[in-house]
C-alpha cells in the first residue's frame, strides 16, 4: 500500500478553488470541509463534508481535470492526499485482476462524465423543461399542474419531481411564491443564465471536486 501526506488545514484555509487543475483526491480525516460554487459572483454551498469523507477524486480520474467547486476547511482539519501519480502507480504494480478492474471502473466514469452535459436524471430534466417554460416569457409556472405533467411525462413519482424543484430552490435557481409554506408557483431566479448555472450546480454536486 502506498503511502500518502497527511496534510493539516487552518480555519478558512482554501484547499483547492474552482477552475483549478486538480491532481490531488483527498480523504477528510478530521474538521470540516465546505464545498462551493460561485454564481454570479456569489457563493452557494453545496456541501459540508464531515469525516470520514472522500473528495475531489475526479482529479485522480481524468487528465487535466478543473475543479468544478471550491473547498475550504470550517476548521481545523486534517486530510490524507492522495496524489494520481502515486494513484496510478499503485495501480500499474497491483496484480493483473485488480489493476484491469480498477482501470474498467475508471474508463466507465470518464465515460460518464463526458457524458455529463446531457440531462441523464430527474434534476436536469425538470431544469430543461422550466427553462424552455421560461424562455417562452412565462414568468410563473403553477406548481402543483408542473409536478403532475412533469411526473406523467417522465413516468416517475411525483414526490420524485417535487425533490428536484425543491433541490433547484435550495440553490436559489428558482424561487416560489407561496402561502402557508405551500408552493403556489415557480419563478427563474435568472432566466438568461438558467440554465448554464443549473449544469454548473450539477457538476460540482455530483462530482465534489
Amino acid at each position: 500500500m502506498p503511502d500518502f501526506n497527511l496534510k493539516q488545514y487552518s480555519r478558512n484555509e482554501t484547499i483547492f478553488e474552482e477552475g483549478q487543475v486538480g491532481t490531488v483526491a483527498y480523504i477528510l480525516k478530521h474538521g470540516q470541509v465546505e464545498i462551493s460554487v460561485k454564481v454570479n459572483n456569489k457563493k452557494v454551498v453545496l456541501h459540508k463534508l464531515e469525516p470520514v469523507t472522500t473528495f475531489g477524486e475526479m482529479a485522480l480520474l481524468l487528465e487535466d481535470h478543473r475543479r468544478t467547486a471550491s473547498a475550504i476547511a470550517l476548521e481545523f482539519s486534517e486530510l490524507i492526499e492522495v496524489k494520481k501519480k502515486v494513484f496510478d502507480d499503485y495501480i500499474n504494480q497491483s496484480p493483473k485482476f485488480i489493476a484491469t478492474t480498477l482501470k474498467g471502473i475508471v474508463e466507465r466514469l470518464q465515460k460518464t462524465t463526458m457524458l455529463i452535459n446531457k440531462p441523464p436524471d430527474t434534476f436536469l430534466t425538470i431544469c430543461e423543461m422550466i427553462n424552455l417554460i421560461a424562455s417562452h416569457g412565462v414568468d410563473k409556472i403553477r406548481y402543483i399542474e408542473f409536478v403532475k405533467a412533469v411526473s406523467n411525462t417522465l413516468q416517475t413519482s411525483p414526490q420524485k419531481v417535487k425533490d428536484a424543484i425543491e433541490l433547484m430552490q435550495s440553490l436559489k435557481l428558482i424561487y416560489y411564491d407561496s402561502k402557508t409554506n405551500v408552493p403556489i408557483s415557480i419563478s427563474v431566479a435568472d432566466t438568461s443564465n438558467f440554465m448554464e448555472t443549473a449544469l454548473k450546480m450539477y457538476r460540482a454536486l455530483f462530482e465534489v471536486n
